[in-house]
């Protein structure tokens, strides 16, 4: 375990499906032994249906890259990652952060960089 000192560390959907697949290839799929095995099962099972199931690193640094002129924070850029809203009034209530800076314009330009570097989930 590692301590980490005076910061948060924010994961992604993505980055714990990445974690839950790795333990699940060290720990084997049928260890009965495994106290968190169903646990880890029924996320996996939950995240299938999620956007990060078809994620990967090339469409999460593009869509950093597209969305860092909005000054987002991480918070919220992890919100929009996670969730992949698919419209302006999905994505308002993401942004409680930066509603100051942030216009209607600016989230309809969001939510269409969303569309097209994000793959839709099937």
């Amino acid at each position: 375990m590692e301590i980490v000192p005076d910061e948060e560390v924010l994961l992604s959907n993505f980055e714990v499906l990445q974690i839950l697949k790795e333990s699940q290839s060290t720990t084997g799929v049928k260890n009965r032994k495994d106290p968190l095995a169903t646990i880890r099962y029924e996320t996996l099972e939950y995240f299938k249906r999620s956007p990060c199931y078809v994620q990967n690193e090339e469409c999460i640094k593009s869509l950093v890259t597209a969305l860092k002129p909005y000054k987002l924070t991480k918070r919220e850029f992890l919100s929009i990652l996670n969730s992949r809203p698919t419209a302006p009034a999905d994505l308002a209530p993401l942004l409680n952060e930066s509603e100051d800076h942030i216009t209607d314009e600016n989230m309809t330009e969001i939510v269409q960089l969303i569309a097209e570097i994000l793959p839709a989930p099937k």
